[in-house]
């Protein structure tokens, strides 16, 4: 790409990341009742996102040095930083609250197997007598 590629590479950039911020505000509108499946999947969108705005962040890195001061170019520039910013305060708020259910979760999971693990210790106390009417006659 040369130099007079670069507006049109922020402009993509700009939309990529559009495009994950609204996707981190969707998930996160679903989260909780989010199952596995659900967040790996969603996992795997951002991931091939992220993988799509990387090439034209590192065109527009090669490309930065060379550009002009265009007021068009700096306003768009700065539009692509805001979203870049959002995207990230999103990823990590989301983030957080992934780990905080998963925390739960695993917190219940061990609940559950103590009392499991507890209940196939109980014996009752007619264990071993027979039964209530064999044992008054």
């Amino acid at each position: 790409m040369t130099i007079a590629d670069l507006p049109q590479a922020v402009e993509v950039s700009t939309r990529h990341y559009a495009e994950m911020l609204d996707a981190l505000a969707e998930f996160d509108a679903v989260a909780a009742g989010a199952v596995a499946q659900g967040i790996v999947a969603f996992a795997e969108e951002l991931h091939r996102r992220r993988a799509q705005v990387e090439v034209f962040d590192r065109v527009i890195a090669g490309l930065l040095p060379e550009a002009t001061s265009d007021p068009l170019l700096v306003a768009a520039l700065e539009r692509r930083q805001s979203l870049m910013q959002q995207v990230q305060d999103n990823n990590r708020l989301l983030s957080e609250k992934i780990r905080g259910m998963m925390s739960v979760i695993s917190s219940e999971l061990t609940q559950a197997r103590g009392g499991r693990a507890a209940m196939s210790g109980y014996r009752g106390a007619a264990t071993g007598r027979g039964s209530i009417v064999s044992g008054n006659f």
